[in-house]
């Protein structure tokens, strides 16, 4: 099943568990847009509401070569890339989702990433914490693997925090323990956060900083072909998410063990790839099964757990499930 599968049926098993909807915002781009909505229909919503799934695209900006030159990436046809994660405050406010976020009377907004099918969607105790700290941005953190596993980590200067991108670290911050020989600067962000929908409205009349990211970029040769290049030779412009979290008044955050909700598909293969994804997730549900006391009588199974069925080990038992038990 596609990513998309995780993600709709732990929405449609809260919505069920709570008898209340939880619509879902999916921000495409234009590249992805057509091809997106084309797989919700095929698989009839994955048994969401059409009503309670919202549509919208993020923006895109031209590809500039080192002199700052705009690329073409045919004869005629200017590069396009979307503006990141951050591009989702814009997008929210342009296609009116914030307006029908407030018409639904929706407070807290739940976010995540959709290369990540282990991520535990509006969970309870999340929600919570970020309610009961009253947060405007609350983040999930989780300890590095390796001192230079690419995600942000928030660091506080000030009264306020910044996210700090791995890119803007030197060798020493990245390796740098303490005193008992953890990694100092251990947590980062997954990018699994809560903002409070008024936080978001207030920060998407705001301008954002564009980050610069050098990119092999496909281009136009002086010959009129098209050339895919084996080095970067361009500048792709983004925005991030986290640059708001100075701006909130107040910021929560919230631990977890990675291997319980962070196992991204970035790579075709080796780490962070649909192989060690799946993986996770099997050593994930084989982790609640037992939890559940159910033992399993063939562990060279695969095993897969709908999130209709049970969202946690909790679901499992009230189930009352035998499987394959000794």
């Amino acid at each position: 099943m596609p990513l998309f599968y995780f993600h709709a049926r732990k929405i449609l098993a809260r919505s069920i568990k709570y008898g209340k909807p939880i619509p879902f915002y999916i921000m495409t781009s234009e590249m992805n847009d057509a091809a997106t909505k084309e797989c919700f229909a095929q698989y009839n919503y994955f048994g969401l509401d059409p009503e309670n799934v919202f549509f919208f695209t993020q923006g895109m900006w031209p590809g500039m070569t080192k002199d700052g030159k705009i690329i073409l990436d045919a004869p005629g046809h200017v590069f396009m890339s979307p503006d990141g994660h951050g591009g989702l405050l814009a997008a929210l406010k342009r296609s009116g989702a914030l307006k029908d976020m407030k018409k639904r009377g929706i407070k807290s907004v739940f976010f995540f990433q959709v290369d990540n099918p282990l991520v535990e969607i509006a969970s309870p105790e999340f929600i919570g914490y970020h309610v009961m700290n009253g947060s405007e941005y609350s983040l999930k953190l989780c300890a590095k693997r390796d001192p230079y596993e690419k995600v942000g980590i928030p660091m506080k200067f000030g009264d306020t925090y910044r996210m700090v991108e791995y890119t803007e670290m030197t060798k020493e911050q990245c390796e740098r323990t303490d005193k008992n020989g953890k990694l100092y600067f251990l947590y980062g962000s997954p990018a699994i956060h809560v903002f409070d929908r008024a936080f978001l409205e207030r920060e998407a009349n705001k301008a954002m900083p564009l980050h610069l990211a050098f990119k092999k970029i496909p281009c136009t040769g002086a010959n009129g072909k098209v050339v895919k290049p084996t080095e970067p030779n361009g500048y792709k412009f983004e925005k991030f998410i986290f640059d708001i979290l100075p701006n909130a008044k107040k910021a929560a955050f919230l631990a977890f063990d990675q291997k319980d909700e962070f196992s991204p598909v970035k790579n075709a293969e080796g780490n962070d790839s649909p192989a060690t994804c799946r993986a996770d997730m099997q050593a994930k549900w084989r982790r609640w099964l037992a939890e559940a006391g159910v033992t399993l009588a063939n562990p060279d199974l695969p095993v897969e757990i709908d999130p209709l069925y049970a969202v946690d080990p909790e679901d499992i038992k009230a189930q009352g499930l035998i499987l394959g038990a000794d």
